[in-house]
């Protein structure tokens, strides 16, 4: 298989060029000179100079015209080469992201049948391909998270409104164990606590909860169960005289007997 020929579109004129050059005896020897040089380094053409002269400084500069072409094929080798490579690559991620789709796309349908034989209703999956499935599959938006008490129920409470971005971004690191503390406490500490420069006054939304803050407070005080009254009454009670009577009534304790024997 023959290699491509590859076409050389400009050539470097040194300055030694131009000093054999001025040597000539005229300018007609001087153009047939750089018109020779010219068409071996572009199109490599070897010259027929008609002067003898022209052929020796040639024969001088030749070496160095070959030298600069053969870097010059070799820069275009690799550049041709690197961009069959990133061609190549590109290729392959493609190939790559199809086989993801792919995969998604098999997942999705073998949930579906599952769900179809259990018969639960089927449910868009967080990964599900777009309606054009040859495009990559894009994330859709996350289930809402149903707080037990949300940040706009703890502003609204709070009721010191300063810096609401930052206190959001800051509850949302809250755990839900914390907000169900800051739910229980909250309410008794906006009680005591005052907006209007009077002692105490409320702390700053943010510093409260950077501070964690809700551990300091004191939750409210849940009244204990009430025990189910006991099926037994309490000891020495009148009821628990009457109910031992009662018992020993039914094991005959401290009844009389006749114990006699009738006689014939």
């Amino acid at each position: 298989m023959g290699t491509a020929k590859i076409i050389i579109d400009q050539m470097t004129l040194f300055r030694s060029y131009v000093e054999v050059a001025d040597l000539l005896p005229d300018n007609e020897t001087r153009g047939e000179f750089y018109s020779g040089l010219a068409h071996y380094a572009l199109d490599g053409e070897e010259p027929k100079f008609t002067s003898p002269v022209c052929n020796g400084y040639f024969l001088l500069i030749k070496p160095i015209i070959d030298k600069s072409n053969i870097r010059r094929r070799a820069g275009s080798i690799g550049g041709e080469a690197k961009a069959k490579q990133t061609e190549s690559k590109t290729e392959a991620k493609a190939k790559q992201t199809e086989s993801k789709c792919e995969a998604i796309r098999n997942r999705n349908r073998n949930m579906n049948k599952e769900n179809s034989l259990t018969g639960v209703k089927e449910t868009p999956d967080a990964f599900s391909l777009s309606a054009d499935e040859s495009a990559p599959p894009q994330r859709e938006a996350a289930a809402v998270c149903v707080s037990c008490f949300s940040f706009d129920e703890f502003w609204e409470l709070y009721n010191h409104k300063r810096d609401k971005a930052k206190c959001e971004t800051r509850y949302k690191r809250i755990s839900e164990a914390d907000r169900a503390k800051i739910k229980a406490v909250l309410p008794g500490y906006v009680a005591k606590t005052h907006t209007d420069g009077s002692f105490p006054s409320r702390k700053h939304p943010l510093t409260w909860l950077n501070g964690q803050c809700w551990n300091d407070e004191d939750a409210p005080a849940v009244a204990p169960p009430v025990p189910a009254p006991s099926a037994y009454p309490k000891p020495f009670s009148p009821e628990w005289y009457e109910r031992k009577k009662q018992e020993d009534k039914s094991f005959g304790i401290g009844e009389k007997h006749d114990t006699t024997c009738a006689t014939n």
